[in-house]
């Protein structure tokens, strides 16, 4: 679904894992047009401190954050920058808030991070005057009577179901709706979304 969105409080997330030279003028620029359009920068504390340490960029921040946790939840957007690993990555920290994210590559364009280096300029004008719409996703969730992955379990992806390293092929009976769909023996089931189905498909 997408809908147009109003500009309101220019507040930013940004998120990001260390990148290359090759992205140090791009990520001045980033925060050169952030500063001009005077949006309140929320930065990813771990990211924070390699722009400053090994970069050498010294970035004005109205705050850190290292988990969502941290989050007010009434930030405009999350910019991620990276891969689509990172963005990955992101959308666990924003899980509880209706935050957008927008994915910004510093390498090869992605699938999700898909704002390339030529179009940061663009896209953050038009971020900052509430020109862009929002892509609902569908996220898939995990039910099981052991909390195999504490109060986190959904995915943007994927769920596997995978044998252990040192064990034969396992035999797994899929059901749909309560009904029974079929048995597979196999080293495991992979159980996508249509994010992570595509994401297949534009790999292979």
């Amino acid at each position: 679904m997408h809908r147009n969105m109003e500009p309101h409080s220019n507040k930013i997330l940004l998120f990001g894992r260390p990148f290359s030279d090759g992205f140090r003028l791009n990520f001045r620029l980033l925060m050169k047009k952030l500063m001009i359009h005077g949006t309140e920068i929320i930065m990813f504390e771990p990211f924070h401190k390699f722009v400053q340490e090994s970069l050498g960029e010294k970035v004005e921040v109205a705050g850190l954050f290292n988990s969502s946790s941290d989050l007010i939840g009434d930030e405009n957007a999350m910019l991620s920058i990276g891969g689509d690993g990172t963005f990955l990555e992101a959308i666990t920290l924003v899980r509880d808030y209706p935050i957008p994210v927008a994915g910004i590559n510093s390498g090869r364009l992605g699938f999700l991070a898909d704002i390339s280096q030529e179009k940061i300029a663009e896209a953050i004008d038009s971020i900052a005057h509430g020109l862009y719409t929002i892509e609902e996703r569908t996220l898939i969730q995990l039910t099981t009577d052991v909390p195999l992955f504490g109060d986190f379990n959904i995915a943007l992806n994927e769920m596997t179901v995978h044998k252990r390293d040192d064990s034969s092929m396992i035999t797994i009976h899929a059901y749909l709706g309560g009904e029974y769909l079929n048995s597979y023996w196999a080293d495991g089931l992979i159980v996508s979304t249509p994010t992570g189905s595509t994401a297949y498909s534009l790999s292979v």
